[in-house]
């Protein structure tokens, strides 16, 4: 797998953008309210139904807040993708039962910037998605990583994309 998944990863990106563009246009609030995301949830699904559920949220928010389109497709986008830094990340430390070592912690901490280096390695993934991932773990005040950004430093769908994924 190494580079050559990674390849694919980036390759994907195109598929998801255009799937994500497409819920975009066919969003409205009353289809999302419809959608009963909380039923799925078994820890089994959850590395691949969390994103979903988050971009769900995310959109609907963005939605309320009157995003277009292609902000909305961003919005979503973004946060499919928030994770995607794992993909480089020692799988050992990823699927550990036990607790993570603080050398291991701060690997894991580091998936936001690895992220973000994967999609700018895109041509097809926007900056505002990229950051996004990048910032997605910060906290208003300060708390977060891998930036420690505060408060209006933290890109608006990033924003949104944290707030989603705490109720997922």
């Amino acid at each position: 797998t190494g580079k050559t998944g990674r390849v694919r990863t980036l390759e994907n990106i195109i598929d998801v953008t255009t799937a994500v563009s497409a819920m975009a246009q066919e969003l409205t609030l009353s289809c999302v309210g419809e959608v009963s995301v909380a039923s799925i949830g078994s820890q089994d699904d959850y590395i691949y139904v969390q994103p979903v559920k988050t971009a769900l949220i995310s959109m609907a928010l963005g939605q309320a807040l009157g995003y277009q389109t292609t902000k909305l497709a961003n919005l979503g986008i973004a946060a499919l993708l928030k994770d995607i830094g794992y993909i480089v990340l020692p799988q050992e430390i990823l699927h550990k039962k036990e607790d993570l070592t603080p050398e291991e912690m701060a690997k894991i901490q580091q998936h936001p910037k690895q992220g973000y280096n994967l999609l700018r390695q895109n041509h097809h993934c926007s900056g505002e998605i990229a950051t996004a991932v990048l910032q997605h773990h910060e906290q208003w005040n300060g708390n977060g990583y891998p930036q420690h950004l505060k408060g209006a430093d933290i890109s608006e769908c990033a924003q949104i994309v944290t707030l989603a994924d705490q109720y997922t």
